[in-house]
């Protein structure tokens, strides 16, 4: 059963539907409509993110690497975006990139020997420069 009302805004009579609270007539307040909320996809970044810092072992992967004098070889690229990789991982990602890394890092420093910092070892090398020097 529907009701006649008067409107208190603007003086007009008007029918209230059965079950309806309106107080003002269509006029002065129109019915509500629910706005249209349209879903909005979150930003995906294209391609893998890159931080901008190294990390600890591509820190110490570019160290090693330049001190073979290695950076620029294939394989010395290969160890250090396993490092990168590696520095972005955690748990069972990383203990899969570890052998990896390993089997490049030996790859990279293939017949490089690292320097001796004893000083015996520095003295003998001193000498035999010096005994190429004056031949």
């Amino acid at each position: 059963m529907s009701t006649r009302l008067t409107c208190p805004l603007c003086r007009a009579r008007f029918t209230r539907a059965t079950g309806s609270r309106r107080v003002y007539c269509e006029v002065c307040k129109p019915p509500r409509k629910a706005p249209r909320v349209v879903p909005v996809a979150p930003e995906v970044p294209a391609g893998p993110v890159v931080p901008v810092e190294p990390g600890l072992l591509e820190l110490a992967a570019m160290d090693v690497l330049a001190r073979a004098n290695r950076l620029g070889s294939f394989e010395g690229a290969l160890f250090l975006r396993l490092a990168r990789e590696a520095d972005q991982s955690t748990g069972e990602k990383i203990s899969r990139l570890i052998p990896g890394m390993l089997k490049a890092k030996e790859l990279a420093l293939a017949g490089w020997k690292e320097p001796s910092n004893d000083i015996v070892d520095r003295l003998a090398q001193q000498r035999a420069l010096k005994a190429e020097a004056a031949s």
